[in-house]
């Protein structure tokens, strides 16, 4: 006995460790940024091996000592009224077990069903932040072209004709390799959003994958049982 309360404080220390690291990555609170939800999912599929370790320590020996029971009670061939006390004690604590396990199962399904909805806010604002970005940028040309055009009027005044048409084509050529350059800056901007975009698809999928494969562990677990 002994021997299998050290394994079931092993298993009470794992999920200790899992709600440890969880509780610890819900701060700072960030309700209506998506990429908080992100994280706390993230967190929570990476660290589920401690939680299915947890779990499945006490229910192997929970059933094992069941079954160990029963073939001890039928080979004494009488009621042992110690025995079946202990037995029910056991099938009590196994039923329960079973029930949380569940729970967890359906919750991890949650959390797939739950990634598609944030990745829709991932990339609302991932565009949003872009739009913003190229405004800026846009905004920052018009500043810019209103400037060189009212200095390129102001030192025509004292100028010849001849010099007028010089700096007018060097204005304009100017002006060009200004366009030139903001309209680079803004094809880097889109470009690097796409590439975040693409980033944020495969970690939502990932997440979805592993959702569901621990959803179906934790439901095989359930169904794991003395009477089998």
């Amino acid at each position: 006995m002994l021997f299998e309360n050290k394994f079931l404080f092993l298993g009470k220390i794992f999920c200790v460790i899992f709600l440890i690291i969880n509780a610890v990555n819900f701060f700072p609170l960030s309700l209506g940024e998506a990429s908080y939800y992100t994280r706390i999912f993230n967190t929570i599929l990476d660290t589920s091996t401690l939680l299915i370790l947890g779990f499945s320590i006490p229910k192997f020996l929970f059933t094992r000592k069941i079954l160990s029971l029963r073939n001890l009670k039928l080979s004494r061939n009488e009621e042992e009224t110690e025995i079946s006390i202990e037995i029910e004690k056991l099938e009590r604590k196994e039923f329960n077990h079973s029930k949380i396990t569940k729970y967890i199962s359906l919750l991890f399904l949650i959390i797939a069903l739950a990634q598609p909805v944030n990745l829709v806010f991932l990339l609302n604002k991932s565009d949003f932040l872009v739009t913003q970005a190229i405004d800026s940028l846009n905004n920052s040309l018009d500043i810019q072209k209103i400037k060189i055009n009212e200095l390129k009027e102001n030192s025509k005044i004292n100028l010849s004709e001849e010099l007028a048409i010089k700096r007018d084509a060097e204005s304009k050529e100017f002006l060009l390799n200004l366009e030139n350059n903001f309209n680079e800056r803004i094809d880097s901007v889109i470009s690097t959003n796409n590439l975040n975009k693409f980033n944020q698809s495969k970690f939502i999928i990932r997440n979805i994958l592993m959702s569901l494969v621990w959803s179906f562990a934790f439901f095989k677990l359930s169904k794991i049982n003395s009477i089998e």
